[in-house]
């Protein structure tokens, strides 16, 4: 068997994390039962734990990241090294364009970030929220960005106005009067936005105000809802809440899950997250 891959429950992942000690976790079972508490709850509620503790030993332990308002993730390089290389484990667009910035630079690269504005699926001008990366290959600028999963292109998009082709996907770039990039992706026989932006070098430093917003505001959905993205080779995976979308070329596929069980199951085929929500 791979232990790897072996389901833990959360109170085994705070035993095994020194949260609490053995003796604890099994006055918290005794206490849950025939309360219809979980667990996690009955911990807190005890004083045994804190939440921040039970969100901190599930994203070490497990690999996940849960963004809570009592956390803004860190973007420190040396941070994310051992996060995201070391640890193997994900992050959003600030954290993984910034990692992904320094890979290309270190090929000499020339790269600067660009903030975006998501437009998937919205019929209204959203704020900037997003980070995207354009990279200088021999005197031509392609849009290249490994933080946003789901519609967005899976490789480099020339900044260049046309229709492109992109790990087999089809994508269409434009650009306005007021100079910012729209880049559009056929859906069926629908084109449809995806993200717009200002080809305008943005200092790294500047996203720490939108990484703070996007980790702490409640209308902002990363933390309203459990969200996993998975690229593949076909096209991508994702996960909002209890609803699997799965899309390979132009085709879609979707899944609601019905309960906890088989949320889990889902998240352990699709993805290869083994958790287990008491």
């Amino acid at each position: 068997m791979d232990n790897s891959r072996k389901k833990l429950r959360l109170g085994d992942v705070l035993v095994n994390s020194g949260v609490i000690s053995e003796e604890q976790l099994q006055k918290g079972l005794e206490l849950q039962k025939g309360s219809g508490r979980k667990l996690g709850e009955t911990l807190v509620d005890e004083g045994l734990v804190s939440e921040e503790n039970i969100t901190n030993a599930l994203s070490s332990q497990l690999n996940l990241d849960v963004i809570d308002f009592g956390r803004v993730p860190e973007l420190g390089e040396d941070i994310l090294f051992e996060k995201i290389v070391r640890k193997k484990r994900g992050g959003y667009c600030f954290e993984l364009n910034i990692l992904f910035r320094r890979l290309l630079e270190s090929l000499g690269l020339f790269v600067y970030p660009v903030a975006a504005r998501v437009l998937w699926n919205r019929d209204y001008l959203p704020p900037v929220s997003h980070m995207g990366l354009v990279a200088d290959i021999a005197g031509r600028k392609g849009f290249c960005d490994v933080g946003y999963g789901g519609p967005g292109p899976k490789g480099l998009l020339w900044l260049e106005e046309g229709e492109q082709s992109v790990a087999g996907e089809r994508f269409r770039v434009e650009r306005a009067v007021n100079g910012d990039f729209f880049i559009q992706r056929l859906h069926g026989k629908e084109w449809k936005r995806v993200l717009c932006f200002r080809d305008a070098p943005v200092e790294e430093t500047d996203f720490q105000v939108l990484n703070f917003y996007c980790a702490r505001n409640e209308k902002i959905i990363f933390t309203q809802k459990r969200i996993v993205n998975l690229c593949t080779p076909s096209g991508s995976k994702a996960l909002t809440d209890m609803e699997l979308t799965v899309r390979e070329a132009e085709k879609v596929y979707q899944t609601v899950y019905r309960d906890k069980g088989e949320l889990e199951q889902g998240l352990r085929q699709e993805f290869g997250i083994c958790v287990a929500f008491d």
